[in-house]
């Protein structure tokens, strides 16, 4: 799409959409980034990779912070996924708890510290 960016790896309902492996919460922020500078509009966040414990209350404090993305169009939506499984979260209509609450849906049972 953009001269020396990756290429997206997803279209979804129509618009790009990255994955991004984040090592921790902290990648939120980096993985949003590149995912505008690459012009996608969708950020599928892979937890499967190197996360073995969804951490709720991080995950979502970063995702939050993202919600100017959302405001202004940049971002449409992003996917958590882990376990196989995967929940939309969208900073721009959700509230923090709504979001943590979301992803807690990812690993039933487990602390959200």
């Amino acid at each position: 799409m953009f001269f020396g960016h990756k290429n997206p790896e997803y279209t979804i309902s129509g618009q790009l959409g990255d994955r991004k492996g984040i090592m921790g919460e902290k990648g939120i922020t980096a993985g949003f980034k590149a995912a505008k500078k690459q012009g996608c509009k969708i950020v599928v966040v892979d937890l499967d990779e190197h996360i073995l414990q969804v951490r709720s209350f991080e995950l979502s404090k970063y995702i939050s912070r993202r919600k100017a993305d959302f405001v202004s169009g940049m971002i449409a939506a992003c996917y958590v996924v882990f376990g196989g499984e995967a929940v939309l979260v969208n900073a721009s209509v959700q509230t923090r708890q709504e979001i943590m609450s979301a992803i807690e849906q990812l690993n039933p049972g487990a602390p959200s510290y």
